[in-house]
């Protein structure tokens, strides 16, 4: 069985994976001749997303909730608003486990009044409002992020005001949006959290500012158990402002944390720049990286990578169009930046969430005033894939008459997979994990298509059926962006087939790999110049074998100064013929026997993994003919018994040897000569 693909996907791959940024697919704004931006954007469950923030162009009063669903191109489906006469903002937005959405924001319109409280949201997968709940006193209460918890409810975390400083404030409820406990976190002066999430132990893990500890304004993460009481916090920065907006649990089980910092990078101590910092499980600095210009640079998000990288979303003042642009800087595991990309016009862009999609790219949101109705809008921008969508297929299940293929993942994402050149009356169909995992078939009259809306992502996934006849040993398919051609089993795999002309004799000789219910082989000859073969001898198979063998016939019926082609074929236990491709040629003659023993070099050299060795016999006898490594082990025979007179040469394959020098060894008679050949892989 035998298989190929492009390679130049795979030097596609080996680019992007160089630091090649990924191109912009399409952007779309959302908002009215007023004042509208937003905070936080998911990608939902049908491949579209959901994003969340707030307007003043829309809704019941000052700037309400604005909640924008779109499908996976960025087209409108829905818009809803949520608000009352005063001021109210949605921070942080999810798709819920089923299918709705929960949003959780700041509300000046209910509440205990005065000042604003957290405001948790209910909708369903619609947009129309299920339930709120406020929380809060008359000190102010804000909720800046939110998250569906593992069993079934809701953490809120933000500020708590109180009547001094604010205190990060982490709230949790049931799944109906009822307290269950509510917990406060810093010191004697300004305390913001931006960012909860929930980690692998069932705690929370937040992330904000603190005036209270720490050198100067710094970042601070505080570890919780899952009752909301803390096990350890720590801060990070320096002398001047450093404010972290977003942290992750990553998949070694430590923490990245994203915001700016004024203490460290080339805008100290004016202008801030991204600031980066890996944690350990503990909470202890791994490592951190500052990436920006002279001017002002802000990060609002971080999220780890399929690849194990890093992803940072925010806006620049240093780079891009002018004016601030959205700004996604790519790092490797170890926070090195790999590529960086600016989104935006001459005015102000601000990206406050980025997100990895499905297919390998991002989705990135905020606000512009660059483009849209007018002052400043909801900005939504679709990057493609970062690296290439490639896959391979392979044949797992042989027919007739039914053929069983799997495909594989090698970058990117996969849910297309077509199948072209097949035989006429092929049907696909899925079956096992393909079906399991959502994959159907389209069956058409020059494609077979395979599709899902769950991409594979990682390892393989089979059964692709294809049932057919036998009636071809190959087809081609495409996967995402690679695309390549599949050979199933031959029902008798040759390895070699030539002639050997002698003096009013031509000696054809192949050898088989395997055999497959092979009856018997037909040997086709034509004079050269004429167009059609005829037979000219049958000669009998061995049936089932994986053994190798050779066959050899002497052709008798020529005459000397004619150039005659052959090809083969063979015929199955069925009668079903299977014509081998190759025609090979000889040209009989009475001074066609060498006057020597001779071995030539191997061409070409060095090789990977084949190399074609060519020698000369001068009179019919015993031939060795091996190969051995430096160390003096033999590691192959290639011919070892009696060869007729005349010029011949073999393929030696080298596949599952290392690479190095090795010694090809002809023995002849008195005859004994050594040549270096190079495998190079």
């Amino acid at each position: 069985m035998k298989q190929i693909w492009t390679i130049f996907l795979m030097l596609a791959l080996a680019q992007a994976s160089f630091g090649e940024p990924p191109d912009s697919l399409w952007s779309r704004t959302f908002g009215g001749s007023n004042d509208d931006r937003c905070f936080s954007v998911r990608q939902t469950a049908d491949g579209g997303y959901i994003l969340a923030g707030y307007t003043w162009s829309f809704g019941a009063g000052l700037d309400d909730i604005y909640l924008v669903k779109v499908d996976g191109l960025g087209d409108t489906l829905w818009t809803r608003t949520f608000g009352g006469t005063n001021s109210d903002n949605a921070y942080s937005v999810q798709q819920t486990t089923e299918g709705g959405y929960i949003l959780g924001g700041s509300t000046n319109s209910f509440g205990t009044g005065g000042n604003p409280d957290m405001w948790l949201l209910k909708a369903d997968a619609d947009g129309n409002p299920l339930w709120n709940r406020t929380f809060g006193g008359s000190g102010g209460e804000y909720c800046r992020s939110i998250l569906q918890s593992s069993d079934g409810g809701y953490i809120l975390a933000g500020v708590v005001c109180g009547y001094a400083y604010p205190d990060f404030y982490l709230l949790k409820t049931d799944a109906s949006g009822n307290q269950l406990w509510s917990r406060t976190f810093g010191g004697n002066l300004d305390d913001w959290c931006n960012c909860v999430q929930q980690t692998s132990d069932g705690g929370y893990i937040l992330a904000g500012s603190t005036d209270s500890f720490g050198a100067g304004s710094d970042f601070y993460l505080v570890k919780t158990d899952t009752s909301g009481n803390q096990l350890w916090s720590r801060t990070f920065g320096g002398n001047s402002s450093d404010i972290c907006y977003s942290v992750q649990e990553t998949s070694d089980g430590g923490y990245i944390l994203a915001g700016s910092t004024s203490s460290f990078g080339a805008g100290t101590p004016y202008y801030p720049n991204f600031y980066l910092i890996k944690a350990d499980a503990n909470g202890n600095q791994v490592w951190s990286r500052t990436f920006g210009g002279n001017f002002s640079e802000e990060c609002y998000c971080v999220q780890q990578t399929s690849d194990g990288g890093y992803i940072l979303g925010g806006y620049t003042g240093s780079f891009g169009a002018g004016g601030g642009d959205f700004w996604l800087v790519k790092t490797n595991a170890n926070g090195d930046s790999l590529w960086s990309r600016t989104f935006g016009g001459s005015d102000g862009d601000w990206a406050y969430s980025v997100r990895q999609t499905t297919d390998g790219g991002y989705i990135v949101a905020g606000g512009t005033r660059s483009f849209g109705a007018g002052n400043a809008d909801f900005y939504l921008v679709k990057t493609g894939p970062e690296y290439p969508n490639v896959g391979y297929v392979t044949l797992v299940s042989p027919g007739p008459p039914d053929w069983g293929y799997s495909l594989h993942h090698v970058s990117g994402s996969l849910s297309h997979l077509a199948f072209t050149n097949f035989c006429s009356g092929t049907i696909g169909s899925v079956g096992g994990n393909a079906e399991a995992a959502g994959w159907t078939v389209a069956n058409y009259s020059d494609s077979i298509v395979f599709t899902t809306s769950t991409p594979l992502t990682s390892g393989a996934i089979d059964t692709f059926w294809l049932s057919h006849p036998y009636c071809s040993d190959y087809v081609t398919w495409t996967a995402g962006d690679s695309s390549g051609m599949i050979e199933g089993p031959l029902p008798v795999e040759l390895t070699t087939f030539e002639a050997f002309a002698g003096d009013g004799q031509v000696t054809v000789r192949w050898r088989t790999e395997s055999e497959l219910d092979n009856d018997r082989f037909l040997l086709y000859k034509r004079k050269a110049g004429e167009e059609d073969f005829r037979v000219l001898a049958e000669i009998p198979g061995h049936g089932t074998t994986t053994e190798p063998h050779d066959y050899a016939y002497e052709d008798r019926f020529v005459q000397n100064g004619f150039t005659y082609e052959y090809q083969i074929s063979d015929v199955d236990i069925t009668g079903r013929e299977t014509i081998h491709e190759q025609i090979i040629s000889a040209t009989p003659s009475r001074s066609i026997a060498p006057v020597d023993f001779a071995l030539y070099p191997n061409y070409p050299n060095p090789f990977n993994p084949t190399t074609t060795i060519r020698y000369d016999v001068k009179e019919t006898g015993l031939v060795s003919l091996k190969v051995f490594d430096l160390l003096g082990r033999e590691v192959a025979t290639l011919v070892n018994g009696k060869i007729l007179a005349g010029s011949h040469a073999i393929v030696w394959d080298a596949t599952g040897l290392p690479s190095g020098v090795y010694l090809c060894r002809m023995e002849a008679e008195r005859f004994v000569e050594t040549r270096k050949m190079v495998l190079l892989k």
